[in-house]
């Protein structure tokens, strides 16, 4: 083989060598924008988690609130009907 072809496959290899790298790099940059955007997206994803798991807490705590509040209502409700029930068998007792 001669100079001439040797410089000739050669400067084809570093050509393809070249277009390799390009398309290499150009994946690699659309994996770097995706890992990018897929990170925002996660951070915005636990801000989101943070604040519905904070706003669950304070249902939970307005419904135990509220819940206690029941109880005491029922029991007293409860009460009043034992009290009714009582004078109601007394009437009929009377008569």
């Amino acid at each position: 083989m001669t100079e001439q072809t040797l410089l000739y496959i050669l400067s084809i290899a570093g050509g393809l060598i070249i277009i390799l790298l390009g398309i290499v790099g150009f994946w690699l940059s659309r994996y770097v924008k995706s890992t990018d955007e897929l990170n925002k997206v996660v951070v915005s994803l636990r801000i989101l988690v943070q604040s519905i798991n904070t706003e669950h807490l304070g249902f939970r705590d307005r419904c135990q609130e509220h819940s206690s509040l029941t109880t005491k209502r029922l029991y007293s409700h409860d009460q009043k009907i034992d009290d009714h029930e009582s004078r109601i068998s007394v009437i009929e007792a009377t008569k």
